[in-house]
């Protein structure tokens, strides 16, 4: 009897080293252990949904499970937003994270159902996108300065167009305006190509675009491009002046991009993607990728890209507040 009962105890230790083993082995495997949800807060198609779709293959390469896309646009992004906040905080489901969600639409919508400067665990930033400032083509101005010119000599009668309002080319066209000192009326389109058709109508004077959209556009002289919004000329296209350097000291503003986790998401998973988006921003290919969509890469650590949200939220706020910028 004292036999068998020591070879049950015998079998039970077994038995429970073989779970511990077990759970040491699964505790010890690198995040991500399975399939990532990334939400992407806008409709499939667009410029945010195009760059969303480029990162995560790349991360599902380099980190060995799969990061898929889960659209759920609504509310200039803050509904997406708002769903990856409340989120369980394990890493698992993660946000598309953007200038326009994370700085520019939190302005018009002040009661929120999450704070963006603490919701988020910031993973870091993989891309940025300037913007460009383009014309109708029948508008007789040839620069930064002709243009403001020709509007201060129009005051209340023009009019700039945009994607919608409380996007970021709105948020864009307000600072100009604010910064140049305009007397020009806002007229919000259903998304930047309804607006780009409306200008190459004739309807308002100018617009704020992203470079992969108005191009093809300039190129084929139905509209002029007159700058672009970064602080020094881009590498992709040199023969455009800044806005800063054209006429407008100090004028910036970036699209930049990249991914937040819920806040408390576990460090190892934010210094893995971290890390992945120091390897994927090396690699020449995603550098032409992003070049082919006008984008650049950007590496950052998780703290930079915390203290940029915070700062853009700041900035972007005063924008909103001195244009009157206000939800629909």
């Amino acid at each position: 009897m004292v036999k068998k009962t020591a070879v049950r105890r015998a079998g039970a230790l077994l038995v429970l080293a073989g779970l511990w083993s077990g759970a040491v082995t699964a505790q010890a495997q690198p995040y991500p252990t399975k399939s990532v949800r990334v939400v992407v807060p806008f409709p499939p198609g667009g410029p945010s949904d195009v760059l969303a779709r480029v990162i995560t293959q790349k991360l599902s390469e380099a980190l060995g499970q799969q990061f898929y896309i889960d659209n759920r646009g609504g509310a200039g992004g803050t509904i997406g937003a708002e769903f990856v906040a409340h989120a369980v905080p394990d890493g698992y489901t993660l946000l598309f994270g953007s200038t326009t969600i994370l700085a520019v639409s939190p302005s018009m919508y002040p009661h929120l159902g999450y704070d963006p400067a603490t919701a988020f665990a910031p993973m870091g930033l993989f891309a940025s996108v300037p913007l460009s400032l383009v014309v109708n083509r029948d508008v007789p101005v040839g620069s930064v300065p002709e243009l403001i010119a020709y509007v201060k000599a129009r005051p209340g009668k023009l009019f700039y167009g945009s994607a919608g309002n409380g996007t970021q080319v709105h948020f864009a066209a307000a600072m100009f305006k604010t910064m140049a000192g305009l007397d020009i009326t806002h007229v919000p389109y259903k998304g930047g190509g309804p607006a780009m058709v409306a200008m190459m109508g004739g309807e308002f004077t100018y617009m704020f675009d992203t470079p992969q959209s108005s191009l093809p556009f300039v190129r084929d002289g139905r509209i002029k491009m007159l700058a672009l919004t970064s602080r020094e000329r881009s590498k992709l296209l040199p023969n455009y002046p800044t806005i800063a350097e054209a006429g407008l000291p100090g004028f910036e503003v970036i699209s930049w991009n990249g991914i937040v986790a819920p806040a408390g998401a576990p460090r190892e998973a934010v210094r893995r993607v971290n890390d992945a988006f120091r390897a994927i921003d090396a690699s020449p290919e995603f550098v032409d990728t992003l070049a082919k969509i006008g984008a650049t890469p950007v590496t950052d650590t998780p703290e930079e890209m915390d203290a940029l949200i915070k700062q853009e939220l700041v900035r972007w706020r005063q924008v909103a507040l001195q244009n009157g910028i206000k939800a629909d």
